[in-house]
This record gives structure tokens, sequence and C-alpha cells, in this order.
């Protein structure tokens, strides 16, 4: 094998391995994430399970993160409505009065939170955005 041949055969085995350590580095398209799975059990369990997802309400909720889950001591499972699921929590012996909601709907999250007895913030903050299902939890 002459020196160019070799130095051709060299470049395409390096280009070889190098698309194969960005494949691999690369995490894969990740299938839609089906979240009616949790229905029936707690929020707790589904943030723990899906850490993406909290890394999404992070973002989402900014520097309201910390008061979101300060009113999600108390939690009841999840429930279905139409497309949609739908999260509620309280601080412990706050209930009705300082509470956060999380409504997930085609992969969306949507959250509202009650303090002093009434829904204070919404995100998204404009209101006309929010499902169906959020609006209808708000109102319990």
């Amino acid at each position: 094998m002459n020196y160019k041949t070799r130095s051709h055969a060299l470049t395409s085995i390096r280009a070889a391995v190098a698309f194969c350590v960005i494949a691999v580095a690369l995490p894969a398209h990740t299938a839609t994430t089906d979240y009616s799975k949790y229905v029936g059990k707690y929020p707790s369990e589904m943030l723990k399970k899906e850490p993406a997802l909290k890394a999404r309400l992070r973002s989402l909720l900014g520097t309201s993160y910390k008061a979101f889950f300060d009113r999600m001591q108390v939690e009841t499972p999840i429930e279905k409505d139409g497309d949609a699921i739908v999260m509620r929590g309280c601080m412990a012996h706050q209930c009705t009065v300082e509470e956060a909601i999380l409504v997930i709907q085609n992969e969306t999250p949507y959250a509202a939170l009650k303090m002093k007895s009434r829904i204070s913030k919404t995100f998204p903050a404009d209101r006309s955005k929010l499902p169906a299902a959020l609006k209808r939890a708000m109102e319990q």
C-alpha cells in the first residue's frame, strides 16, 4: 500500500471512529412519554421516575419552582381528565389555602399555584393558553 492510499484509508477509519463516538454520545430520539401510566399513583413517584419532566418544570416555573414544591407536601393520586393528567398537592395543614396543580396534556406541562386561598400564578402566565383540564382543576 503506497503512502497516498494508506493516508486515505487512515482518514476514512478516523472519520468512521469519530462518527461512532458521536452516535454513541447523542441520545436516541425518545418516543413520546405516556404519563397516563401514572394515573392512580402519587406525583412524587412520577417525578422521581421522569427526571426530564422535573427539568421541564424547573424551566416552566422559574423562580416559583420552590413555591410549587412547597405546595406538594401532601399529594393526591394523579387523575385523568380527558387526554390530560392532573396532579394536585398542598402544604401540610394548609390544604385549600396553599396548593399546587400540575396538568400534563400532550406531553406539555401547565401549572397553577394557589396562595392564600386564591390562584395567584399560572404557568404559562397567559391564562388563555391553559388547557381546560387545568381550568377545571383551578375551580375546585
